[in-house]
């Protein structure tokens, strides 16, 4: 009776923990799917993190991939974003942000941008970096959220694995 109840207090907590309420929706970016996509010389091969590809950042290539997306596609109750990556400094001065910015009919509304530097604290070693931002008073239907990372320094800056999560 003992191992029954044990077996069925497993399985519920594997039910619950891997259901999904609808509270999250979930995006997932490898840079060897984006690779047919991408065509500049920022993705780098070696140095990633999983697979082959991460993207390289620097004084030349500034900007990272933008990824952009319509609130009305991804409903009206979205409260806020939630930014994952794996970043990499080749030297600790770089500065780098994952950048958050709303835009309203071709206007930018609202720029926000979480410093990699407050998570990174030694050079050359991999570092998840977290970003999380409320952007509840900006959704409505014609609004686009665009995010991406912008190095605005000297040195490389390495970026793996990103996800992005809205939550509700």
């Amino acid at each position: 009776m003992k191992k029954i109840i044990n077996c069925v207090l497993v399985c519920l907590l594997v039910l619950t923990s891997c259901s999904n309420s609808g509270s999250v929706k979930s995006f997932e970016y490898s840079f060897e799917d984006l690779l047919p996509f991408i065509k500049d010389s920022s993705i780098h091969l070696d140095d990633a993190t999983t697979m082959n590809y991460c993207q390289k950042l620097n004084e030349f290539h500034q900007y990272g991939t933008n990824f952009s997306f319509k609130f009305k596609e991804l409903g009206s109750d979205i409260k806020a974003v939630v930014i994952y990556a794996d970043g990499k400094f080749s030297r600790m001065d770089n500065k780098c942000q994952i950048v958050c910015t709303i835009d309203k009919e071709g206007k930018n509304v609202s720029w926000n941008g979480l410093s990699f530097s407050d998570f990174i604290t030694q050079p050359n070693t991999w570092t998840e970096v977290l970003a999380r931002y409320d952007i509840s008073q900006f959704n409505a239907p014609e609004n686009i959220i665009n995010i991406y990372p912008w190095c605005d320094g000297k040195g490389d800056v390495y970026i793996d694995n990103l996800r992005i999560e809205f939550e509700r």
